[in-house]
């Protein structure tokens, strides 16, 4: 049987679910797993997604071959960004960036789009700009909405429901194995890309 717990980051300087650090502001994670903790606990935290973006970042630098080459740094104007979709028109992903260790886009989906279950190689983060659904991640199905940041362990089996408005989401991958997927759709002409 799933637990589902909640904290109030406020009341503490360091909370000891999440380990987010307070900064004035409440905080509420919900932690969803089995009651022996076997298996995954899903995390899905309202904290700032600069902090999940830094968290990423950091945890996958540490994993990278201390005699690896730095990559020379890009900035890419939005006009310039790559986009792709099904031919079905339900999904869209535009590519932010890309590098050897993580991966970063905006993906659109239609109202009402489902992703079948389906496990990716590495760890991924969502943080939904707008829109609503239900998540599945090993099971265990949640509410997500606007403003939440969610967490999917490297091998999770994961699927979704959108609701009935289209939802925007920024999707981090800890490599950019599991965005290879998207290459395998369409460039998207410029004028689809302005939904």
């Amino acid at each position: 049987m799933a637990t589902v717990s909640s904290c109030q980051t406020d009341l503490l300087p360091v909370c000891t679910k999440c380990r987010s650090s307070s900064s004035g502001r409440a905080r509420t994670t919900m932690f969803i797993g089995s009651n022996d903790n076997e298996g995954t606990e899903m995390k899905v935290c309202t904290m700032s997604f600069m902090r999940v973006l830094l968290v990423a970042s950091f945890c996958t630098s540490a994993l990278a071959s201390p005699t690896a080459k730095v990559s020379q740094h890009t900035i890419t104007d939005s006009d310039a960004l790559e986009t792709r979709g099904p031919s079905n028109g339900k999904a869209k992903i535009q590519r932010l960036a890309q590098g050897k260790n993580a991966f970063i886009g905006r993906l659109w989906l239609a109202a009402g789009a489902r992703i079948p279950p389906h496990k990716d190689p590495t760890e991924e983060y969502l943080f939904i700009v707008s829109g609503s659904g239900q998540i599945t991640i090993d099971g265990q199905k949640a509410s997500i909405s606007a403003g939440m940041t969610i967490y999917m362990p490297a091998g999770a089996e994961v699927s979704f429901i959108n609701g009935a408005d289209p939802l925007v989401a920024i999707q981090v991958f800890s490599g950019p194995e599991a965005a290879a997927k998207y290459s395998k759709w369409p460039l998207l002409k410029s004028s689809q890309n302005k939904k």
